[in-house]
């Protein structure tokens, strides 16, 4: 297989693209770690802040869950088939990602969002055998930073590709990639 030369241009681009990826996976997995502790220190599991004196209690809290499933309790005390499912995941995104056109702003974003949220999940299943969560919106299952940023990163992801394939119809059947392409560059 030959190597292929890039002009200084990708080159760059490449460049910024690795800075972008690993500044938000490795932005997320700090500021997921460090609010987890937070929690753990300060409430026992099941331990609520604040109170229900607080008025808004009723709509907010921070709750102190220890899961050992996934999103909306599916598949708890499955903590160890969760890690594996968690590393191949960031496996095919890391894949993913290094298949991409270089200069793709958001789709480095996006991916740097997924695979910091399925580290710290990681680390914690790891660490401690579950996943600490503590968001608490009263009407939705409690979660925590690594699960907010694989949804935003799946949203930015759709995004991407939902305006990668629009560029494409418009440019024609062969230029997608390069339309959408210029589009995020110009972002």
């Amino acid at each position: 297989m030959a190597a292929t030369t890039r002009s200084p241009a990708e080159a760059a681009r490449a460049g910024r693209d690795r800075i972008v990826f690993l500044s938000a996976a490795l932005l997320v997995v700090a500021l997921d770690q460090s609010s987890k502790e937070l929690v753990r220190q300060a409430l026992p599991v099941g331990g609520r802040w604040p109170g229900p004196e607080w008025p808004l209690s009723q709509y907010f809290t921070v709750t102190h869950v220890g899961n050992t499933g996934v999103a909306f309790g599916m598949f708890q005390g499955q903590s160890d088939v969760l890690l594996l499912v968690s590393l191949a995941v960031i496996l095919a995104l890391l894949w993913y990602r290094r298949r991409a056109p270089a200069g793709a702003l958001w789709l480095n974003v996006a991916l740097g969002l997924q695979v910091g949220g399925a580290l710290g999940n990681m680390v914690d299943r790891v660490r401690i055998g579950h996943v600490t969560d503590f968001l608490d919106f009263q009407f939705w299952p409690v979660f925590n930073v690594a699960d907010s940023s694989i949804f935003l990163g799946a949203v930015l992801l759709g995004w991407h590709l939902w305006r990668d394939e629009r560029a494409a119809r418009r440019a024609g059947p062969h230029a997608g990639a390069t339309a959408a392409l210029a589009e995020d560059r110009c972002d």
